[in-house]
């Protein structure tokens, strides 16, 4: 999928410490500590599932896969990123925190999924290249891969290895049908903020916020307003106010520049916006704030 796409050739390969034993047939495991504060790591396209399950620290991730716009995301530990067959991803990071990275590479075989879908699937089958996901949590996939590490270096046989690929394709392969009912958790809205933080020079809509949760438009729209008392495009709204009076106080870029930075396409749009959550213009309120 890469091609000659700059992006792509522009990449630079990770430094990591990788702790590995004995292979297994049904699966492969890696586990790798990554030292870097901001590096980038390039997925090659192959025909496998390839999971990864994130177990130490905090960082913002960067994807992109030859088409379209990088997406931003923050992970931290218990979430799993899982990257389909066919599909070459370039992926960057920014640790957030002092102490390093560590995260547990699963690689299923096809063959795995194949023989999974013969025996006990029922209906249509599923499109594996539909099964993307970018750091959603998933203490199922987390705790078998840090399982999958432990096991491996104690030499466990070809079994172990084999029962939990067919576990963690099950897991991957359910139906997710169920909607939430209850108010949104903190880290859910901890995903939602930092997702609108990330993008905030660009169109949010009501789809890209749900995505974030893995919820429809319908449900995220009902529990975002239960959990915070208003609605997903007013607390867009707030947010790009609070970064806009943020970079109003403390940096020298034009009105018009930071507008831009907070999603606004003109600086009049951005006046008439900031004048009607603030009360002043842009330039009262960065002249209020300046410092005799």
């Amino acid at each position: 999928m890469s091609g000659g796409n700059p992006i792509f050739r522009a990449m630079e390969t990770v430094d990591s410490k990788v702790a590995s034993s004995e292979t297994w047939k049904a699966l492969e495991v890696e586990r790798k500590v990554v030292h870097t504060t901001i590096r980038a790591y390039k997925h090659e396209a192959r025909e496998d599932v390839r999971i990864i399950a994130h177990v130490q620290a905090a960082y913002r991730l960067q994807c992109h896969d030859g088409e379209g716009a990088w997406k931003t995301v923050t992970c931290r530990a218990g979430d799993a990123c899982i990257v389909p067959p066919g599909r070459t991803v370039l992926m960057r990071w920014q640790l957030l925190q002092d102490e390093p990275m560590e995260h547990i590479h699963i690689t299923l075989p096809l063959a795995a999924f194949r023989r999974h879908l013969d025996e006990t699937w029922h209906g249509s089958e599923p499109d594996l290249y539909n099964l993307a996901q970018l750091a959603k949590p998933d203490p199922v996939i987390t705790s078998a891969a840090v399982a999958l590490v432990g096991a491996q270096k104690a030499g466990a046989g070809e079994l172990y290895a084999d029962c939990t690929a067919q576990y963690l394709i099950a897991h991957i392969l359910a139906p997710k049908t169920v909607e939430a009912h209850g108010p949104l958790s903190v880290r859910q809205m901890d995903l939602v903020r930092d997702f609108v933080r990330a993008h905030l020079a660009g169109a949010i809509t009501l789809d890209d916020l749900a995505s974030q949760l893995s919820l429809s438009r319908f449900h995220f729209l009902r529990l975002f307003k239960q959990t915070t008392g208003v609605t997903p495009h007013q607390y867009v709204t707030q947010q790009r106010m609070e970064a806009a009076k943020y970079w109003l106080r403390t940096r020298r870029d034009s009105v018009a520049s930071i507008g831009h930075m907070c999603g606004y396409t003109t600086a009049a749009h951005f006046s008439r916006a900031f004048r009607k959550h603030v009360g002043v213009s842009p330039s009262q309120y960065r002249a209020s704030r300046a410092r005799p």
